[in-house]
């Protein structure tokens, strides 16, 4: 089973894990940017200038049509959303979609599709969705095991996991 899966999973149980949900859809993208930003990961991170510039391990900071002009000239991505997060490891790129998980069914099914497209795109660069929000209701004991043999394999984590899976890229 992915660790990272199976770890992220295991915080999104926690009770303390959520809050007020509408806001945070409506907000999901800025504050996962600037979480991002924030958090502390040990990794330079980087404007576009500098990491266009540079070969150095970092994330890339920088505005969503930067991000995405970035992913289709340098790396080839053609898939119709902007990434939410892009890095380099010892010389490979890392491209990210998050994602916020609610109690809507609909509306989730609709973001792990799109999601697992995602993953599916032929992009030739390490590939993460970056899953959060309320996981337990769609991953109930028979969701969850139809969801681990369907993606398990995929690199799929909570973005409290995003630093060890980068350390992890060789």
């Amino acid at each position: 089973m992915n660790f990272f899966l199976e770890q992220s999973l295991e915080y999104a149980s926690q009770p303390n894990y959520l809050w007020d949900l509408k806001e945070a859809v409506e907000s999901c993208d800025s504050n996962f940017h600037r979480f991002i930003k924030d958090e502390e990961m040990g990794i330079d991170k980087m404007d576009i200038f500098d990491f266009t510039t540079s070969q150095h391990d970092a994330i890339l900071i920088c505005t969503d049509k930067d991000r995405s002009d970035f992913a289709r000239e340098k790396l080839g991505y053609s898939f119709n959303r902007c990434p939410d997060f892009i890095a380099r490891m010892h010389g490979k790129y890392v491209l990210g979609m998050a994602e916020l998980l609610t109690n809507d069914e609909i509306e989730d099914t609709e973001r792990f599709e799109k999601a697992f497209d995602f993953l599916k795109s032929d992009v030739c660069v390490e590939k993460l969705v970056i899953l959060d929000g309320v996981l337990s209701k769609p991953l109930e004991e028979k969701s969850y095991n139809d969801f681990i043999n369907r993606y398990g394999e995929y690199n799929i984590m909570s973005a409290l996991l995003l630093k060890d899976f980068l350390y992890t890229i060789f």
